[in-house]
């Protein structure tokens, strides 16, 4: 078992600990990359989207008029506000919406044919 010589985080291999330190420890002024659910921040987006996998499990947010989901509380939000847009196309199996008619006959013969 590797540890950090800064805050004694256990790791199974030494270069993870060279990770840690640097997602951790190094310059906490220059993590501009920010988790959008939690209060930890990065210094990269490869850091941010390892972190995500994190919260794969955590709860969704659900569409009450199409079968859109998302685990972003703002992509809910403003998916619901595209229901009421008119002018908006949106595809009832998955709630993805377009501006473009023919942009919406193609994702549903894409992704919803059988």
């Amino acid at each position: 078992m590797y540890h950090c010589d800064i805050c004694n985080a256990g790791f199974n291999q030494v270069g993870h600990v060279a990770v840690h330190k640097i997602r951790h420890h190094e310059s906490q002024s220059s993590q501009n990359f920010k988790c959008k659910f939690c209060d930890e921040s990065f210094k990269s987006s490869y850091f941010l989207k390892l972190h995500l996998k994190n919260h794969k499990n955590e709860k969704y947010f659900y569409c009450n008029i199409c079968l859109y989901k998302t685990r972003w509380p703002i992509s809910i939000k403003v998916h619901t506000q595209n229901h009421s847009k008119t002018g908006l196309y949106i595809c009832y199996d998955c709630g993805r919406s377009s501006k473009r008619k023919i942009l919406l006959l193609q994702h549903r013969k894409k992704f919803h044919s059988s």
